[in-house]
């Protein structure tokens, strides 16, 4: 009797298995993804409350409680270990702070001045924000070191110009804010190494806030409305110049904060009114998924995705499939020596 191929069937095991191992962590990421969401919770409620919720992509909850009122929109910086936002403090003063997920606060500046939607460098060691005039009619740009202090303007005040940044370019070279004006709203693009800002997203387009993807080739965007009953969209353009924008969703009335991308480039997290609530769109699919119910008494704005901490680890996906090669291929490789074991020789006849 034939015996069967045992090398032949230890490599088929090695080979399929964990292929199919793959096939399963790329059907679970593209379709559930993961992680955590921090989100600016307003409550209509007697006494009501203001301040941040840190919430899992699987609805799961987690409140930080601060002691000055936080505003939106909020920055995380590269390693997902804090916040960067613009709070209230009790001395009557608008000022940069950080906070960890625990609420535990660090106050980077101490003056008049009104600070305005912060970003952070990919590095982690600056921050680029707005000044408002005291009239709020103008804004200036600043960058700021952290290690050094040092504060430099890189974009004065225009006459009855608002300039607020949005999103730092995941290379570190330039960044997005919106520029407001009497001739319309546009993204703009400052470029460090020209020390200029061209325009990236045209006032026909009408855009809002906008912001980089994980690779740095396309930039997400909320458009407004023309009008109250219209719908505004979130729309996608690639960073080559004069790309059109894609419409990737319109649901009610998108919210004006920059839509956040989760670390795959997959997902992006946005909020939208009537009813006013957060959703989850699937970039490829363009798909929609609700992330909070739109609760009449809460309201969920600035939704900011927590950068994955994957320093000195696997990702998850990774380890999934290695495990599959170890486990797998082990149980099959048993089995296929049991069969061979049970299979009856033939005995030779003289």
């Amino acid at each position: 009797m034939r015996q069967p191929n045992l090398s032949k069937l230890l490599l088929a095991s090695m080979v399929v298995l964990p292929s199919l191992a793959v096939l399963e962590n790329i059907s679970a990421a593209s379709g559930h993804p993961e992680g955590q969401i921090l989100l600016r919770e307003l409550r209509a409620v007697p006494g009501g409350r203001e301040g941040f919720v840190l919430m899992e992509v699987d609805g799961q909850e987690h409140d930080i409680d601060l002691p000055v009122v936080a505003l939106s929109p909020v920055a995380w910086e590269p390693s997902g270990n804090r916040f960067f936002f613009v709070g209230y403090g009790k001395d009557d003063q608008y000022d940069l702070y950080a906070a960890d997920s625990s609420g535990v606060l660090q106050r980077f500046t101490y003056d008049s001045a009104a600070e305005r939607n912060p970003i952070v460098s990919p590095s982690g060691r600056e921050v680029v924000f707005a000044i408002l005039s005291k009239s709020g009619q103008t804004s200036a740009l600043v960058h700021l070191d952290l290690e050094s202090a040092k504060r430099t303007r890189i974009q004065s005040e225009t006459t009855l110009t608002k300039n607020l940044p949005s999103s730092w370019s995941p290379d570190g070279s330039r960044f997005l804010f919106t520029r407001i004006s009497a001739d319309g709203q546009r993204v703009m693009e400052y470029d460090f190494a020209r020390a200029r800002s061209s325009v990236a997203i045209s006032s026909i387009y009408r855009p809002d806030e906008a912001s980089y993807s994980p690779s740095g080739k396309t930039i997400a965007f909320t458009r407004e409305s023309k009008n109250e009953s219209s719908t505004s969209c979130v729309m996608m353009v690639a960073t080559a110049a004069q790309a059109t924008p894609q419409k990737l969703s319109c649901k009610g009335s998108v919210g004006a904060s920059a839509p956040s991308w989760n670390d795959q480039g997959t997902y992006i997290a946005f909020e939208s009114c009537d009813p006013c609530r957060v959703l989850l769109l699937n970039v490829a699919a363009r798909k929609t998924t609700p992330l909070t119910e739109g609760d009449t008494d809460t309201e969920e704005e600035s939704p900011s995705w927590r950068p994955s901490q994957l320093v000195g680890q696997l990702p998850t996906t990774g380890m999934q499939v290695l495990w599959w090669w170890i486990a797998l291929g082990g149980v099959l490789s048993g089995l296929v020596l049991m069969a061979y074991v049970r299979t009856p020789r033939s005995s030779s006849h003289r």
